[in-house]
């Protein structure tokens, strides 16, 4: 195996400029984690203090299967990946930093395989467990979300619960060692029963959860609720809407106005595919409008949104063509009103994005999973407009690529015993300053022409089917 690698201490500088300034574009990549045994895929996704990200889910297993946390680098190659859950099923599905540079998870444990309960679980930078506790009811109850509250360094959990008679929300409020100080269980009504999906901590320390409403006289219709509570889980206001259709409200975020946006899917009738729908709704959710994105060919659905430094969408999901019964991981843009800016997908496979979040640069990074069942661990991160373009870091395995000569004038050649299919060249600033992807799978040989370029240091970027080489060059004049 040989390699014709970038040197250390431009590689250290290259970390730096793309770590360490969150004003400069970070590195974009899609990478799918087939070295994670069993199957497996991540529900939600942080990035870290260094740049890098950690996301949480479940992988699958015999016997049991397990709570899943991978913590990566900028690239997305692994640093560490651990299993949590000795017994019965355990699966994670958020997770979020703390102000001591750890991470609280929240998610499901079932260790007799007979009623779910709520698990949180904290862990420090490197994986290592803190504290966990299970949350035990009679009940079916699943921790949908987690976060540490600013005014005591305690924890709030929203759960879901549900009975024979009625389904509802389950909130938790911990101390810093997830011992509970109350817990609040909240309905929507005598006529509905509820599943709560998305969760914010809301500008005035209260909380957001928006879900699934169905009526107990007919529980194949579904509609949207959201609810607003105080710090101490108390309801303020609760809306519901119900449009006689199947709906389901994925995701809730509070918007720069003090209202809110939900997102998730709606399909209108049974001969109509699945489409994606947006609430906006004002501080004490009356509607403002709605928004169906009524592409008829596809089936899709959003499972996360956030909002932009530009007061602007993002929505990650999936979307499935008609023709095919293979989905792709789905980003969308929206405008303040709903109006799609762009689309973009990604994958090859069976993709779905379950999170999204916005990146320290101002990209976007997405956490899921690809293949058959979803069966392989997905993440995603794009620059602001949802493009894969930045430097990556994995190496060709079993090639040879030659750059030569070095230094140069700003011509040189590329020579691999692997088919390029593209070029990028980075300079200082991590600006891409040249790009050629290339047709077809013959091109061994290429040769390079900056001669335009100020003289200095350049990163090039060489991708061959699915892996990357990158190097330094110097130009000089």
């Amino acid at each position: 195996m040989k390699f014709t690698i970038l040197p250390l201490s431009g590689f250290i500088f290259l970390i730096f400029i793309l770590s360490s300034n969150p004003l400069i574009s970070q590195p974009t990549f899609e990478r799918i984690y087939d070295e994670i045994p069993n199957q497996n895929y991540g529900n939600s996704v942080v990035q870290n203090d260094d740049g890098g990200y950690t996301f949480v889910g479940r992988q699958e297993g015999s016997p049991h299967n397990k709570v899943l946390i991978v913590r990566t680098d900028i690239y997305g190659d692994t640093i560490w990946v651990k299993t949590y859950g000795s017994s019965g099923s355990c699966f994670g599905l958020s997770v979020n930093k703390t102000w001591d540079g750890a991470y609280i998870v929240s998610g499901v444990n079932n260790p007799t395989l007979t009623w779910p309960n709520i698990h949180l679980l904290k862990i420090d930078a490197n994986g290592d467990t803190l504290w966990t506790k299970t949350f035990n009811k009679s009940e079916i109850e699943w921790g949908i979300s987690a976060y540490e509250t600013s005014s005591d360094s305690g924890y709030i959990v929203c759960g879901d619960i549900q009975t024979a008679v009625y389904g509802g929300i389950y909130l938790i409020k911990t101390d810093a060692w997830g011992d509970t100080l109350w817990t609040r269980a909240i309905i929507l009504d005598s006529l509905h029963k509820i599943g709560p999906w998305g969760f914010r901590i809301t500008g005035d320390q209260g909380y957001v959860i928006c879900g699934a409403s169905a009526p107990f006289s007919n529980p194949d219709v579904r509609g949207i609720f959201i609810i607003k509570t105080d710090q101490y889980g108390n309801v303020e206001w609760k809306k519901n809407y119900d449009w006689n259709d199947y709906s389901i409200g994925c995701d809730v975020t509070e918007t720069y106005d003090n209202g809110y946006m939900i997102c998730g899917t709606s399909q209108e009738n049974e001969s109509q595919p699945c489409k994606i729908l947006l609430i906006k709704t004002d501080n004490i959710g009356d509607t403002v409008w709605t928004k169906r994105i009524t592409d008829l060919t596809s089936l899709e659905v959003a499972y996360s949104l956030v909002e932009t430094i530009d007061h602007n969408y993002i929505l990650c999901g999936s979307i499935n063509s008609s023709s095919s019964f293979l989905a792709d991981l789905y980003l969308l843009k929206t405008d303040q009103f709903g109006d799609t800016i762009w689309t973009r997908t990604y994958g090859q496979d069976n993709d779905v994005g379950y999170e999204v979040k916005m990146t320290n640069d101002n990209g976007i990074v997405v956490v899921g999973g690809s293949g058959y069942s979803y069966h392989r661990s997905y993440l995603v991160k794009t620059d602001e407009e949802g493009l894969i373009t930045g430097i990556g870091k994995k190496k060709i395995e079993n090639s040879e690529i030659l750059v030569f000569p070095i230094p140069n004038r700003g011509v040189f050649r590329i020579e691999s015993d692997q088919p390029l299919k593209m070029i990028e060249i980075y300079d200082n600033n991590a600006q891409c300053v040249f790009i050629k992807q290339i047709k077809g799978h013959s091109t061994l040989i290429e040769n390079i022409n900056l001669s335009e370029m100020n003289p200095g240091e350049y990163v090039i970027r060489m991708q061959t089917a699915g892996s990357f080489s990158v190097q330094k060059i110097i130009i000089q004049k």
